[in-house]
C-alpha cells in the first residue's frame, strides 16, 4: 500500500511538473519576434498619425529606424530582451497614449472595455483585441519580465501601476471656501473610471450649494485624465444656464483599422475643405481624412445656480480627458484657464489597441489627431493658459491665483 502511495505521488507530481512546463510561455523564435515587430510597425505605419509631430518635437524618424528596430529585436536572445526591446521602441513614440499598458494592466483594461463594450464602436473594437486568446494567457509572462526589468535597473521596485493607479483612485477631492472673499477651490485629482461613483455626491453637494459665492476655482493640476464622463455630466451641467455646442476637427488616415474603430460621417471632410491655418504640413497627403465632431452639454436643474467667476488651473500633467476639459473651458469661455502649457492630446476618443499575434502582447496607441481650432495639432501645442504661471510649483500657483483673485487682477 505504502508502495502505491509513493508510486501515485511520483506520477501526480511528474504530471503536475509537466503540467506547469506546458503552461509556461516558452521563448519564441526569431521568426516570431520579427513577425511581431512588424505586425506592430506595419500598422503603425498604416494609422499612427504622429510621426511628423514625432520628427518636430524630438527629431526621432520612427518609421525610419526600422532597419535599426528590426534589427535590435532579431538580436535578443530570450523573451526578457524581447520584451524590453518592444517596450523601448514603443517609448521612442513619446506618446502617453502608446505603451503596453493593456498587457501590464491587462485584468483593469479587459474590466474596462468588457463594461462599456456596448456603448462604442471603438470599445467594441478594442475589447475584441483583448479577447485574444494569447492576450488573456501571457498577460502575466510578460508583465514579470517587465518588472524584472524594471528592478534590474532600479532595485526593488517600489511602485507598480497599479499602486500607482491606486493613488489616482484614493487621492482627496479638496474643498474649501474662503467666505470672506467669496471664493471656493476644489482640487479634482483625476477622472479616472473609479472616481465617478466616489465623487459625483460630492461634486452635487456642492455644484447646488455654492450660488452665494463670486469665484470658483477648479484646480486639475496633475490630473492626467480618465474618463471624460466624469466632467461632462459631474461638473459641467452643474455650471452653465443654458446649452453649450462645442466643435472639433479630427484627422485620421484613411485605414480600414480606423474605419473598424470609428464610424464616420458618409461624406468625409477633404484637407481644402478644412484648412485651417495651423494645420501641420503632413495632413495635406498621405490618405488623411478629417471629421467634424460636434458635442451639446445641457445644464441640469439646480436651485441656486453658481454665477459667478470660474477658474481652471492647470499644468504640464494635464493630458487625455483632463486636456478635454481644458479645452472645453478655453474654447467656450466656461472658465479662465491659468497656469502652464498642459500635456496635450484631448482631442479624440480611446487609444486603438493591438494584439501582436505571437506573443500575445498588447500595446495601445492613437488613431486620430485631434486639431486645436486654429488647426495646430493639439498632441502638439497643447493648450496654452489665458494666463501663465511660468516656473511655479503647484502650490505657488494655487496661491497666486488666489492672490490675483482677491487683488481682481483677473
Amino acid at each position: 500500500m505504502k508502495r502505491l502511495i509513493i508510486l501515485f505521488s511520483i506520477i501526480l507530481i511528474s504530471g503536475l511538473h509537466l503540467f506547469a512546463k506546458e503552461n509556461k510561455f516558452r521563448e519564441l523564435t526569431r521568426q516570431e519576434k520579427l513577425a511581431d515587430f512588424d505586425s506592430m510597425y506595419n500598422t503603425l505605419k498604416r494609422v499612427y498619425p504622429y510621426f511628423g509631430v514625432l520628427k518636430r518635437k524630438h527629431d526621432i524618424d520612427w518609421l525610419g529606424n526600422y532597419n535599426q528596430y528590426r534589427k535590435r529585436v532579431e538580436n535578443t536572445k530570450s523573451n526578457k530582451e524581447f520584451i524590453a526591446s518592444i517596450s523601448a521602441i514603443v517609448n521612442d513614440l513619446h506618446c502617453d497614449h502608446a505603451d503596453l499598458m493593456p498587457t501590464t494592466d491587462f485584468d483593469y483594461f479587459y474590466k474596462l472595455y468588457k463594461r462599456y463594450r456596448l456603448l462604442k464602436k471603438s470599445i467594441k473594437r478594442g475589447y475584441k483585441e483583448l479577447k485574444i486568446k494569447s492576450a488573456r494567457n501571457n498577460h502575466k509572462h510578460w508583465t514579470n519580465l517587465l518588472n524584472q526589468i524594471y528592478e534590474d535597473k532600479h532595485g526593488k521596485q517600489e511602485s507598480s501601476s497599479s499602486s500607482w493607479y491606486d493613488k489616482k483612485v484614493n487621492a482627496p477631492l479638496t474643498i474649501t471656501s474662503d467666505s470672506v472673499n467669496k471664493i471656493v477651490y476644489v482640487h479634482l485629482p483625476s477622472f479616472v473610471d473609479e472616481r465617478i461613483d466616489k465623487d459625483k455626491t460630492k461634486l452635487d453637494s456642492l455644484f447646488t450649494h455654492i450660488g452665494e459665492y463670486n469665484k470658483l476655482v477648479i484646480d486639475i493640476q496633475g490630473n492626467t485624465g480618465g474618463n471624460d464622463s466624469y466632467w461632462i455630466n459631474y461638473v459641467v451641467p452643474y455650471l452653465i444656464d443654458s446649452d453649450v455646442t462645442t466643435e472639433n476637427i479630427i484627422a485620421y488616415r484613411k485605414d480600414k483599422v480606423f474605419y473598424e474603430y470609428y464610424k464616420v460621417p458618409k461624406k468625409e471632410l477633404t484637407y481644402n475643405e478644412v484648412k485651417l491655418n495651423n494645420m501641420p504640413k503632413e495632413l495635406k497627403g498621405n490618405g488623411y481624412g478629417f471629421m467634424k465632431r460636434e458635442m451639446t452639454f445641457y445644464p441640469n436643474k439646480v436651485e441656486s445656480r453658481f454665477k459667478g467667476e470660474i477658474y481652471l488651473l492647470v499644468d504640464e500633467l494635464v493630458f487625455s480627458s483632463s486636456e478635454a476639459f481644458a479645452i472645453f473651458c478655453k474654447q467656450t469661455g466656461f472658465a479662465k484657464v491659468v497656469g502652464k502649457l498642459t500635456g496635450g492630446d484631448g482631442i479624440g476618443s480611446e487609444p486603438f489597441l493591438l494584439c501582436l499575434p505571437n506573443s500575445g502582447i498588447v500595446m495601445r496607441y492613437t488613431g486620430e489627431m485631434g486639431l486645436n481650432p486654429d488647426g495646430s495639432s493639439n498632441a502638439e501645442m497643447c493648450t496654452i493658459p489665458d494666463v501663465e504661471l511660468k516656473g511655479k510649483e503647484s502650490e505657488e500657483c494655487i496661491s497666486e491665483l488666489m492672490r490675483m483673485i482677491k487683488n481682481g487682477e483677473i
